[in-house]
């Protein structure tokens, strides 16, 4: 929680500041905390952390791109990214193997389901809150928008690993707004 807090207070920091000078300080920060890193695709089953900290997460890298223009930001962002849609409730068989989630209706759809906010936390079936799937994909439609309007990165190769890997930023974001429309 205090990870996430530390996050918010900085996207709000860096949003106010890069309406004036130089970043150079809130990119030093934001390096410095680590938050330019992401430490590979989560092995946890538990669905948790995509209701508020990954989005977090993902939407400061996105203004961090967004603002600095260094593709090191897009590239964990992308990672990231990859990660997350893995994750999601329908897609969790295929791409890691493990069980798709259903929710209380029996229904395994393109979400993010967590039993954590259930009477009993983590007692009874998961749900999909809507506000868990908006805060997961807006840093993907937000990033897919810059890449779109923007052509001269629409070329850039990601060579890492994970799900878009050799795939350009323009590839990248056709299939984030097909994800998105999912």
């Amino acid at each position: 929680m205090k990870k996430l807090f530390t996050i918010i207070i900085l996207l709000l920091a860096v949003k106010s500041y890069s309406q004036s000078g130089s970043q150079s300080y809130y990119k030093r920060v934001f390096d410095n905390k680590g938050f330019a890193k992401w430490h590979g695709n989560s092995i946890s089953s538990d669905q948790q952390e995509f209701s508020w900290g990954v989005p977090a997460h993902m939407e400061a890298l996105s203004l961090m791109y967004e603002k600095t223009k260094d593709t090191m930001y897009a590239n964990t962002l992308i990672r990231c990214i990859g990660n997350t849609i893995d994750r999601r409730d329908d897609l969790r068989f295929t791409t890691l193997n493990w069980p798709a989630i259903s929710d209380y209706r029996g229904e395994s759809g393109a979400a993010w389901s967590t039993n954590r906010y259930n009477d009993t936390a983590y007692i009874g079936k998961p749900y999909s809150h809507v506000v868990h799937s908006a805060n997961i994909t807006y840093p993907m439609a937000k990033f897919a928008a810059m890449v779109k309007h923007d052509p001269a990165i629409q070329g850039i190769q990601y060579t890492s690993s994970g799900r878009y890997s050799g795939q350009t930023y323009s590839v990248i974001a056709y299939d984030l707004i097909q994800k998105i429309k999912e």
